[in-house]
Parts: C-alpha cells; sequence; structure tokens
C-alpha cells in the first residue's frame, strides 16, 4: 500500500483480477451504501488526537480555518481504525461562536489524495441550534429515500484528547468524491452557492458570474479550478431568464435537471427547510454532470428545518405555492412555476413525498428509534447544555411539543402539521408520465458496441413500458422498442421504476437519433426531450494508443517550465482530431485517475507525468515509477471504463524512453532513439561521432536534436554561412529542442559541438 499512515486491527489480502471494464457504481438516482464511516446501526465513536497547544489555537480563533496535524481514530465496536497526520479544524458559519463547535477531519490535507473509506473530509457537526440533534440526520435519511440527492450522515460521540466533546452528527462533505458515487463521474463543475446566490441574469460575459461577496465568490469553484470555466452556469443562468418562447422549457431542460430540482424543492417544502435558495438564496451547490450535460441542484445544511425558525414565520402551516421567502428574487422558482406541466410535477412529488418516507406514520417510528439510540449519549453531553441552557428533559421534550425561543415545533409535531397542512393545499391534477434521468451508454460508443439506454419513469398511475424511439440516420424510418423494469434489460433492479432497453450493435460509424415516450391509462404521454431528438454519434474505433514514455527523465527533455519530469507520448494513428475526453491512469483499479481535457491531435502529443496539475492541462496528476509500473488510455462509458490501451514495465534506464516500434505496435520495446512529438522509426543517418539524428524533418516549428553524446552548444547557419541562431546547452544535454519558428523557408545548418569535436547537421524549414 502506498499509504502507511492507516493502522488498522485486521490486515486482509485481495487477489483482483483487471478485466476489459471496470464497474464503478451504479446508475442515478442513486445513494451509496453507508459503508463503515455512515453505519446508522449504532453510534460510533470517533477520537481526536492533537497537541494541546494546537487545539487551544483552533478555539481560541474560531474563524480560521487553519488545518493543524492531529490523529483520527474511528471505532464502532467492530471496527477500530487509526489514521495518522490528518487535517483538523473548526467548521461552519453561525456554529463558530457557539460553545459546542463543529469541526472539519480532512484526511487529505497533509498526505494528498489520502482517503479513509472513500472520502476525503468529515463534517462533524455539534447541532447546537437544535434541541433534538437529529433534525439533519433525519432529513438526510429521509431525503435518501424519497430519491433526492442526499449527504450520508449518522450520529457519532466525539472525544478530543480523551475529553467527550458530546453526539455530533457526521455529514457526509460534498466534493468531487461525493459526486462520483452519485453520477458516476465527477468531472464536470460543482459550485457552492453562498448568499446572494440568486442566479439573478449577469449577462453574457461568463467571468461576470465570478462575483464575490463577503470575501468569497457567491458560486465558488470546488473543481476545475485551473480552468476557472464558468460558461456552463453562464448557459445555464441565460437559459433560465430567457423570455418564454414555445422553446423554452425544451431550452432550459438541455441546460439543468429540472425534475430533480422540482422534487427537491417539494421535499424542502415538506420538511421546512428555507435556508435555502428558496428563503435566503443560500446553502445549495450546483453540480455540472458530465455525461448529461445539465446542471443539478443539490441540498447542502439543512440544520435549519422541522419547524426551526430565525425569521418569524410559521413553516408548518404556510401554503406549499408560496413557499418562498420573497419571490421577487427567486427566478428559479418563479419561472417553473409559471408552467402549468411544472407545477404539476411540483405537486405530484409532494404527494409522493407524505405518501411515502416522509408520512407521519413512517417518520414517527423511525424518529423514535434515532431517540432511542442516542439518548444516552446525550445525558452526558455536557456541551449541549452550553448555548441556550437546553437539559436532558429539554432533548425528551423536544421531540413531542416546542420548547420556545426559534424551536416553534416539536419534530414530530411540525411532521404531522406540516403533512396534513400540505394535504390540504395541494392541488392535485393528473400528471403525465415523468422521464426523468435518462442516461445511455456506452457515453461514447464505437462501432461494434451494444447502446444500452435507461430512464426513471414515474406517474401517479401504474407505469406501463415506455417506448424507445429510434433511428440510425436523419432521414431513415423512425423504429420502436419496448422499454423494460425486470432487471434484465440493464435497468438496475426490478421494480424500480427505471426502465432500461439494448440496442444491437452496428458495424459502421452512424448517427443515432433516439426519444422516449410513455402513455399512461388516462391517455397522457409524456416525451423525454420534450421536442426533438437526443442525437448520439458512433463513431469508428479510436486509433489512440501510448506510444513512447520516458519514467526516469534526468536531463532530456524539459516541460514548459524548464523542469525534467517522467512524460508519455500519445499516437493518433486516425486522420481526425479525437475531441473525446479521455483518461490517463497508472493505476488499473483507478481508470479515471487524470481527464484529458486537450484534444489529442492526428500524429502525436506529450502529457507530462509530474502530478503537477497547476502546470497545465497536458500535466497528469501522477507521476511514473521508475522501477516498475503501469500506464493506461481509458474511456468512460457511462457505466464502466474501457481500457482503449494499456502496459506495464520494469525497470527503467536514465533518460531512455520506451515505445513501440513502429509506432503504435505492441509490445513496447526499448527505443534506440528518444523521439518525443515524433515518430519513432527515424531515418539512420548519423552524422561523425556524434551519431546525431534530427527530427522532424523537414520541420516547422520546433526541432529535435538527438546525439549519442552529451553536447556543449549549436549554431545554425544558413547555406550562405550567415549565423543566425546560437545557443549554450548548459546541462550538456543529448536531446535538445530548438525553436526555428522564426526561420524563413528554405535549407540551413547546424553546427553541433561536443567533446568528441565537431558536426554539421542539414535541415529543411518549411512553413
Amino acid at each position: 500500500m502506498k499509504n502507511a499512515n492507516r493502522i488498522t486491527v485486521a490486515i486482509y489480502f485481495v487477489c483482483i483480477t483487471l478485466c476489459c471494464f471496470i464497474k464503478v457504481s451504479h446508475a442515478q438516482p442513486y445513494h451509496p451504501s453507508n459503508g463503515t464511516l455512515y453505519n446508522t446501526a449504532v453510534v460510533p465513536r470517533i477520537d481526536i488526537e492533537i497537541d494541546p497547544d494546537s487545539l487551544a489555537l483552533i478555539l481560541n480563533n474560531p474563524y480560521s480555518d487553519n488545518e493543524y496535524h492531529a490523529t483520527f481514530t474511528f471505532n464502532d465496536g467492530n471496527i477500530k481504525d487509526t489514521v495518522l497526520n490528518i487535517g483538523f479544524r473548526l467548521r461552519g458559519n453561525t456554529s463558530r461562536a457557539s460553545a459546542k463547535k463543529s469541526f472539519k477531519v480532512s484526511f487529505n490535507t497533509f498526505e494528498k489524495g489520502r482517503k479513509y473509506d472513500g472520502v476525503e473530509k468529515l463534517n462533524l457537526n455539534g447541532e447546537h441550534n437544535d434541541p433534538t440533534i437529529t433534525r439533519a440526520h433525519v432529513f438526510w435519511q429521509t431525503a435518501s429515500m424519497c430519491r433526492v440527492v442526499a449527504a450520508r450522515s449518522n450520529h457519532v460521540e466525539l472525544y478530543i484528547n480523551q475529553d467527550y466533546y458530546g453526539l455530533y452528527i457526521n455529514v457526509e462533505h460534498i466534493d468531487e468524491n461525493y459526486i462520483q458515487l452519485r453520477y458516476n463521474n465527477n468531472w464536470g463543475n460543482l459550485y457552492k452557492c453562498l448568499y446572494p446566490a440568486d442566479l439573478e441574469n449577469l449577462g453574457t460575459n461568463a467571468n461576470a458570474y465570478k462575483l464575490t461577496a463577503q470575501g468569497r465568490r457567491v458560486y465558488e469553484l470546488k473543481t476545475n479550478t485551473v480552468q476557472d470555466n464558468y460558461t456552463d452556469l453562464k448557459n445555464f443562468v441565460q437559459a433560465l431568464h430567457a423570455p418564454a418562447t414555445t422553446n423554452y422549457q425544451y431550452n432550459l431542460e438541455k441546460q439543468f435537471n429540472v425534475n430533480s430540482f422540482l422534487r427537491t424543492y417539494a421535499f424542502d417544502v415538506i420538511t421546512g427547510n428555507w435556508d435555502n435558495y428558496a428563503g435566503n438564496t443560500n446553502n445549495y451547490y450546483l453540480y455540472n454532470d458530465w455525461q448529461t450535460g445539465k446542471i443539478n441542484y443539490l441540498p447542502y445544511d439543512v440544520d435549519n428545518t422541522y419547524g426551526i425558525d430565525w425569521l418569524g414565520k410559521d413553516w408548518g402551516t404556510r401554503n406549499v405555492y408560496n413557499w418562498p421567502v420573497n419571490s421577487a428574487n427567486k427566478y428559479l422558482i418563479t419561472k417553473l412555476m409559471a408552467y402549468p406541466d411544472y407545477a404539476n410535477r411540483f405537486t405530484f412529488y409532494l404527494n409522493q413525498i407524505v405518501a411515502g418516507a416522509g408520512s407521519f406514520a413512517f417518520q414517527q417510528t423511525f424518529i423514535d428509534n434515532i431517540k432511542t439510540q442516542i439518548e444516552t449519549y446525550v445525558i452526558n453531553d455536557t456541551y449541549y447544555t452550553l448555548d441556550y441552557g437546553y437539559t436532558f428533559g429539554d432533548f425528551i421534550n423536544s421531540y413531542t411539543q416546542a420548547i420556545g425561543g426559534h424551536v416553534d415545533y416539536g419534530l414530530k409535531p411540525y411532521i404531522s402539521t406540516r403533512n396534513a397542512q400540505a394535504v390540504s393545499q395541494m392541488q392535485v391534477n393528473q400528471v403525465a408520465p415523468i422521464i426523468s434521468e435518462k442516461r445511455h451508454y456506452p457515453f461514447r460508443p464505437v462501432a461494434g458496441d451494444t447502446v444500452f439506454i435507461k430512464a426513471l419513469v414515474e406517474d401517479e398511475l401504474t407505469v406501463v413500458n415506455p417506448v424507445l424511439n429510434y433511428r440510425y440516420g436523419q432521414t431513415a424510418t423512425w423504429l420502436t422498442t419496448n422499454m423494460f423494469d425486470d432487471g434484465l434489460h440493464n435497468d438496475d433492479a426490478s421494480g424500480d421504476n427505471i426502465f432500461g432497453v439494448a440496442l444491437n450493435p452496428v458495424s459502421t460509424k452512424d448517427t443515432l437519433y433516439y426519444y422516449i415516450t410513455c402513455t399512461d391509462a388516462n391517455n397522457l404521454t409524456g416525451r423525454e426531450p420534450r421536442l426533438y431528438s437526443d442525437t448520439l454519434i458512433i463513431e469508428t474505433p479510436w486509433a489512440v494508443s501510448i506510444n513512447e514514455f520516458m519514467a526516469d527523465n534526468a536531463n532530456v527533455i524539459a516541460d514548459n517550465y524548464g523542469e525534467y519530469d517522467d512524460w508519455i507520448e500519445l499516437y493518433n494513428a486516425g486522420t481526425t482530431i479525437v475531441n473525446q475526453q479521455l483518461f490517463l491512469t497508472d493505476d488499473f483499479l483507478k481508470p479515471d485517475k487524470w481527464r484529458i481535457t486537450t484534444p489529442i491531435a492526428n500524429g502525436f502529443q506529450i502529457f507530462w507525468a509530474d502530478d503537477d496539475e497547476q502546470q497545465g492541462s497536458n500535466h497528469a496528476s501522477f507521476k511514473l515509477n521508475a522501477t516498475a509500473d503501469k500506464i493506461a488510455i481509458t474511456e468512460y462509458t457511462g457505466k464502466d471504463f474501457r481500457f482503449i490501451d494499456s502496459l506495464s514495465y520494469g525497470v527503467q534506464t536514465t533518460n531512455v524512453s520506451m515505445g513501440c516500434y513502429p509506432d503504435g505496435a505492441k509490445p513496447i520495446v526499448t527505443l534506440a532513439s528518444v523521439t518525443p512529438m515524433f515518430s519513432n522509426v527515424v531515418a539512420a543517418t548519423f552524422y561523425n561521432e556524434f551519431k546525431t539524428i534530427v527530427h522532424p524533418n523537414p520541420v516547422n516549428n520546433i526541432l529535435y536534436i538527438n546525439a549519442s553524446t552529451p553536447l556543449s552548444s549549436l549554431q545554425v547557419f544558413d547555406v550562405t554561412g550567415r549565423v543566425l541562431l546560437e545557443q549554450k546547452i548548459q546541462q550538456s544535454l543529448h536531446l535538445i529542442q530548438l525553436d526555428v519558428t522564426n526561420l524563413p523557408q528554405g535549407n540551413y545548418f547546424i553546427r553541433l559541438v561536443g567533446a568528441n569535436g565537431l558536426a554539421n547537421v542539414k535541415f529543411c524549414k518549411q512553413l
């Protein structure tokens, strides 16, 4: 194991066989299993051991985000793990001023890339405002049952330096790991949206959406920060604010997952979650799903729910259709609710929640079980009493009655009142079948692939089989086939309302056009997309391969920062540029380790394996091992990863490359010449003792000079003997990059100077 800082009471040896595909998770909508960290069957114990002086600095500087070295131990009575050298600090907003504070644990601050049970960070929330210490946990648990994208959570007891700090809610941190577990990808833009994130139209300049407030961005980009490109957010807001034309809904749905938002908004209304977009234009995330290209709305920070109030509102009786605190700047809600079919879907989701996991009958038993599980941990929680003077009696009573202040309702009475009020306020109309979360895979199919298509289909009546309408080519006849929810058609589990179908492979490059329809017993038809059809280009198989690499580059070729890093050369044998976004990895069990974001030109392209992505889009997130390693090019299929090319190698020699000879042909061999950005098959033309090769020849921009012995200087002169360029070679290099961009077209000579004397090399410059 590369991570030597994790100590565990049990050691397991696992033998893994690598297949051509690696499955990473299920299809959306999906809520991951609790795993070890979020075990809800017990109340695990978390211990933090930290230098007392560091702890004092944390507690005495509550608004600092400085992280301090600490040790983390997790014990659920069955598994006990210790992780050394973690980062520890305070977290939250108003809770920083509270007596019972909230904390963040970071496994990857001092050990880059490290995870524990699949996560890099933990949020340990003190919940000092909530006398039940339960509301946020109930919200997240119920949300996951209602197909709302939700964080995992559980109760834990927290000890710091052996002192009991009380009962906490351990809530999953929203980051790229969170997104990966729910969308099967995490390569899109993820925005953390804080006040005043009202989705106001700021114009067509994407940079305008980088506005700041309170010393941070309102829409803070958490992924792809090097690119820092807000075009997707701008496009969504522009579509939201567009005039209400015939195509408005179609154009908005291309940019935004409307159904997912309506479901989440309905859940917020039922649970009284007002400290969010609908209330304070605050506390939510937006994620651009890399596969669908649609922005998704994600709830966040949900402690002000189930009757907690700071605004003087009665959230238990408030009308479900007049929920926003101020509709004037709630563009997303007011625009959607102006369309009858969206308003009807919102009502459908309200009804679905109060009739299902959100019903009082279900919630009453669910909450009672949680209360019984945690009450012994509250008795000993001395921090529980400090902020509002809560007693253990208040804890017991707060489940069944209001206790004053900001707690307007007991937890269970709120749910009873809210559900009854919602049912009386709902304006229930028939809805056409709602088709959501449509996916296809492979994500980018090639000729010979079977194409699988699936979607979630819901209706107030029993859903009959939806129909896939499709054709190959824009003028072909439309064909139809039923989709199934039987667990046998790549549709996930039987009876889960996710329907799937498989299309037979085609043998050549083609274009698939398709849409899904479903008609219910009321003769109402749902369609996705609502206009036109989706387009899926079936490509010819990629002709991209790993052509050359150097895993021990002492002084052969430098990157754009003058650093001699490991490098990998890819070769595209096709005639066109590959615009598909592929991945490079040095770990076959992590096929998505680094995403290639730049098109791969037909010909040759170098990527630096230096674990320094800040240096540019051609710098990978890993290094190569000079003693033995693996390299692979992979492609995400929408469900699995397809290996386009891969290789393994043993001990490497300094300044010597390995690769394909001829280009693209396996197995790899040790190459006689280092030829980055050029064919591995070079003319064996030697000049004097230097045995020098120049390539490419003719050249347009960069000329590579490869000599068998070190060189000290060179001159470029024309046929008249006039010196045009002169360069000292300070480090006695074997391989030199010479920029000849500014030379006119013609024939030139290079005079090379080295320990063995002089040599002249001829080359031709082309425009």
